[in-house]
């Protein structure tokens, strides 16, 4: 245990002197410190803890009353015992009333004050330890409401990062039962339109076998033959590009191109395809671009086949231009068009178009506009259809221009695949 630690205040030298020894005599491990003027006991109280004060009562420059006063306003809780002349019992109970400890009379009372004494150093230090305990009651409360907003904050997080990883879960579970629906439907597709032409072609070969068959209609068996192997060639390539667009693998080799030559190459080519239409070219002289030339004039030859299969007759304008950052393709028919809520699905794979075609070639397996989107997308660009019922359609293809940075790229990416 420490030293106890207390201060007499009287003005009267000879209990100064007395009752620190009798104190000294009667307790282990006491300090005391005497004044004989309340003012200088003021200035060591604010300067020095003590564990008791005891003070006389009656003094000349300050009484005990005012004394006390001040000394709850600078240590508050620790006890103030005073000292009374026989007789002050109504000081005694006015010190009391102010906040005193105790009050001892003089003649003082060796043993009741020792006793009196011991038990305010005694309250003393337990009302420290309380304050200390309490002190550290709210530090470890403090922490302990520090340490729960921490995890608080850390489980708000952790619920919200499940919340996102559950709906990525949900997002890839959706996306996976829609491939599996694309590829059952892909599946079907390619059973579909691989049955009809190898019936065809099974009837004709059967046909040709035939003993005493006329010349003519062995040359239209086999006219037939070539055409429907022709046409299961076109639709393997076709199978084969939507499969790699579905499957999300679909690449494509760019390289410095004009515009504006593949569209007079791919027009010409329809021309050659229809007696029916009049077919028109828009374009500049020539208009630069990165892209795969190959796929480009695929995308350009399927819009153009739509347009001929699906309008009766009459104009098809195919239109080039270009503002600072964009190309622009333009496809425009005057058939019987595509209401607003089909515009965007006639993109999905195996979609045709609703309207019976004016020809009589044969039904596509509906994957041309599909692999057109996937090829422009690969580019980095877009196609859209404008059109309304009766109206006519237009296939609109935008296509970012060739870049002096983009072409150095893709020539390095060519090279590396090459």
């Amino acid at each position: 245990m420490t030293r106890a630690h207390i201060l007499i205040v009287d003005d009267d030298q000879a209990l100064l002197e007395a009752l620190p020894e009798t104190l000294r005599l009667r307790m282990e491990d006491l300090e005391v410190d005497a004044s004989d003027s309340a003012r200088e006991a003021l200035s060591r109280i604010a300067e020095a803890e003590h564990d008791a004060f005891v003070v006389d009562i009656k003094m000349p420059d300050m009484d005990g009353l005012e004394l006390l006063a001040e000394i709850k306003k600078v240590r508050p809780y620790t006890p103030t015992i005073l000292i009374t002349g026989h007789g002050d019992h109504d000081l005694a109970v006015e010190a009391l009333r102010l906040g005193a400890y105790d009050y001892v009379t003089k003649p003082i009372d060796r043993e009741y004050f020792v006793s009196c004494l011991n038990r305010a150093i005694e309250c003393h230090r337990l009302a420290r330890d309380v304050a200390t305990t309490r002190l550290e009651l709210l530090r470890h409360t403090e922490e302990l409401e520090a340490c729960i907003q921490e995890r608080t904050v850390e489980l708000r997080e952790a619920l919200h990062r499940e919340q996102i990883a559950r709906r990525e879960l949900d997002e890839t579970h959706r996306r996976l039962e829609e491939l599996s629906q694309q590829r059952d439907m892909f599946v079907s597709m390619v059973a579909h339109d691989l049955a009809t032409p190898l019936t065809s072609i099974r009837g004709y070969a059967e046909m040709l076998g035939r003993r005493g068959m006329q010349p003519e209609r062995q040359e239209r068996a086999r006219a037939l033959i070539v055409s429907e192997t022709d046409r299961l060639a076109h639709l393997a390539r076709d199978l084969a590009a939507a499969a790699q667009v579905i499957s999300g693998q679909f690449q494509i080799r760019t390289v410095a191109c004009d515009l504006a030559e593949i569209a007079r190459e791919q027009v010409d080519l329809a021309r050659a395809r229809t007696t029916q239409h009049t077919i028109e070219l828009d374009a500049p002289p020539s208009l630069p671009i990165d892209c795969d030339r190959h796929r480009l004039s695929q995308v350009l030859s399927n819009l153009l086949t739509n347009a001929v299969k699906y309008a009766p007759g009459g104009e098809i304008r195919v239109q080039l231009q270009a503002d600072e950052e964009q190309a622009y393709l333009t496809v425009s028919d005057h058939g019987p068009g595509i209401p607003p809520d089909l515009a965007e699905s006639v993109f999905e794979p195996g979609r045709r178009i609703p309207q019976p075609p004016t020809d009589d070639s044969p039904d596509g397996g509906g994957f041309g506009l599909h692999i057109a989107r996937g090829i422009v997308e690969a580019h980095g660009g877009r196609i859209w259809v404008e059109s309304g019922s009766d109206q006519g359609a237009s296939f609109r293809v935008s296509l970012p221009l060739r870049s002096p940075s983009e072409s150095v790229a893709s020539a390095h990416a060519t090279d590396a695949r090459g």
